[in-house]
């Protein structure tokens, strides 16, 4: 297993009008995603403004932590190509 987030961070905003901001730095680069989300008891569907949906199942561990799962794909070796991949993260409101 790859912790892509070893040595970068992650965040996500959700605003009250639905919309959320992504930021990901990952070996100095920010890769930072715009768009809407939609949420049911289970499951969190982020829908980029630019990019396919992206469906994720999530649960509370406690009240300010996350839990998020589902497949994913990253560009693992800089190839301009995705792999696929499994992404497992946990956020802690701030």
């Amino acid at each position: 297993m790859v912790d892509l987030l070893e040595n970068g961070v992650s965040y996500i905003t959700i605003y009250e009008s639905g919309n959320y901001q992504s930021t990901i730095s990952f070996g100095g680069a920010p890769f930072t995603e715009f768009g809407s989300l939609a949420v049911t008891e289970t499951v969190l569907t982020l829908r980029p403004n630019n990019g396919d949906p992206v469906t994720r199942s999530y649960e509370f561990v406690t009240t300010a932590v996350v839990r998020l799962d589902g497949p994913t794909d990253w560009d693992f070796n800089l190839d301009d190509v995705n792999d696929p991949a499994n992404l497992h993260m946990e956020m802690q409101r701030r």
